[in-house]
């Protein structure tokens, strides 16, 4: 009589056929989780920059990066141009928002990266903050890495974008994620976790909860708030520096 199927269905009968579509509709997906940067993976990714075949200053760009961002817990955002065909000066980290600055320390002066964050998520809009990146005395410290990429850097400017590759185009985020998918691919299964320029942001916390830090010192160290941000800012250089040595001391 041109009645739909659904109307000469009893109320139990329409119940029943929903309550199968739901459970049907209703399937575990596992998705890859974000895996953590650890001096293990840092170590990879260095083997796997000296096997890229490009210019030995962009060598050097794509590792004092690498070792800047996970050492600094930083936001890669906080480090990079979003985009590699213009950049805003009030936003992007410039040439002279990075310096190096011996400091006295425990009665022994220490060469330390001083990092003027613009307006950092955890501050107010169009404010800078410094953030300090100690020395870790090994094979993956940051402030050696930044010495090698200085010296061999030759068309450095302080007005334009901190991080560019010889050929002058900035390095951005979508560029390094690209590579570290790259460079990891026959490292780790895609379907478990993968490494994202993000996890570089992950990797300290991680390490520090591995070697005993708490809490309180984990969350001064991320800035992963704004009353946490300005704690890290009282934080003793000789309590920071230790962590960083530390971690240098990882054989992870």
């Amino acid at each position: 009589h041109g009645a739909s199927i659904p109307t000469i269905r009893s109320d139990i009968v329409s119940q029943i056929l929903k309550g199968k579509a739901n459970i049907d509709s209703v399937s575990t997906v596992h998705r890859p989780k974000r895996l953590p940067v650890t001096p293990s993976v840092l170590r990879i990714i260095k083997i796997e920059i000296n096997r890229c075949l490009i210019w030995k200053h962009d060598k050097r760009l794509l590792w004092f990066i690498s070792t800047l961002a996970f050492h600094g817990s930083f936001r890669m955002g906080e480090l990079l141009s979003k985009n590699s065909s213009f950049f805003d000066p009030n936003v992007t980290l410039l040439g002279k928002d990075i310096s190096l600055k011996n400091m006295l320390i425990n009665s022994s002066y220490v060469d330390i990266l001083a990092i003027s964050v613009k307006s950092p998520k955890t501050g107010k809009p169009n404010s800078t903050t410094i953030v300090d990146v100690f020395p870790t005395n090994n094979d993956l410290c940051p402030v050696k890495a930044y010495i090698n990429w200085r010296n061999c850097t030759t068309s450095y400017n302080n007005s334009l974008p901190a991080f560019r590759f010889g050929s002058g185009l900035p390095l951005t985020s979508n560029y390094l994620n690209s590579q570290l998918k790259n460079w990891l691919a026959r490292y780790l299964d895609v379907n478990v976790g993968y490494i994202s320029c993000h996890s570089f942001r992950a990797g300290i916390p991680s390490v520090l909860g591995s070697l005993g830090f708490g809490d309180y010192d984990i969350k001064q160290v991320g800035r992963w708030s704004s009353a946490a941000f300005q704690v890290y800012l009282k934080l003793p250089r000789t309590k920071r520096l230790a962590m960083a040595q530390a971690i240098g001391g990882l054989k992870l």
